[in-house]
């Protein structure tokens, strides 16, 4: 079975304090509780990181495989962690 769940996270850039948003795919295996998905979000939400934190910490947080996509300064990045 492949699932894919994908939610929105935001976050603040270290670098110049601007809020960041963040398109979060998250893909597993196995059946991830949506609240436990959220859970974690809320916890990363808010918090001054990079993108590619961000991802690592998702990644390590849900036990799955994440790909993020977001903006900054027309900067369109995409970041991969399994």
């Amino acid at each position: 079975m492949k699932i894919t769940y994908d939610v929105v996270v935001s976050a603040i850039c270290p670098v110049d304090g601007l809020p960041d948003r963040y398109d979060a795919e998250i893909h597993s295996t196995a059946v991830i509780p949506v609240e436990s998905i959220l859970e974690v979000v809320s916890k990363i939400s808010g918090k001054r990181m990079l993108q590619e934190d961000l991802t690592q910490e998702l990644a390590r947080a849900i036990g799955a495989r994440i790909i993020t996509v977001g903006y900054h300064s027309g900067v369109k990045t995409t970041c991969e962690c399994s």
